[in-house]
């Protein structure tokens, strides 16, 4: 008798190697989108999801970092909801702004930090399109 109730184990325990979706997954799932090019004095904007099993999920706690070019500063930035997963942070570039790459990186958690996720996503400053600004525009 031991020995057949061994046989269903062996079977959920195979199919979670064979099948990783079907096995629960402690992962929060981050995706993160924002404009590529921005200019000084624009509001540059990253919007993201939480997902949690497939479903929109609203986390627990979300931090959101900007990370300036060269690493020279970094700045918190207030996540906005837009919906229940769905979320943006937006940063208003100063008329002064230094060009090159920004980093937005996301972390969140959910479920009593059962579920944690995190995600980055740029944009740059170029100061070749900013001089030509009038002419793109």
């Amino acid at each position: 008798m031991k020995g057949l109730l061994a046989i269903p184990l062996v079977i959920v325990l195979v199919s979670m190697v064979a099948f990783p979706a079907l096995a629960a997954s402690p992962d929060l799932l981050i995706s993160a989108n924002g404009g590529t090019i921005y200019f000084p004095g624009e509001n540059a904007a990253v919007f993201f999801t939480a997902t949690a099993n497939g479903a929109l999920v609203n986390p627990d706690t979300i931090t959101a970092t900007l990370y300036l070019p060269g690493n020279a500063n970094s700045f918190s930035l207030t996540p906005t909801t837009v919906s229940t997963g769905v979320f943006y942070v937006n940063y208003a570039l100063p008329a002064n702004s230094l060009m090159g790459f920004y980093a937005v990186v996301i972390t969140a958690s959910y479920a009593g930090g059962a579920f944690r996720g995190s995600a980055v996503a740029g944009f740059e400053v170029s100061q070749g399109l900013a001089d030509m600004k009038g002419d793109i525009l």
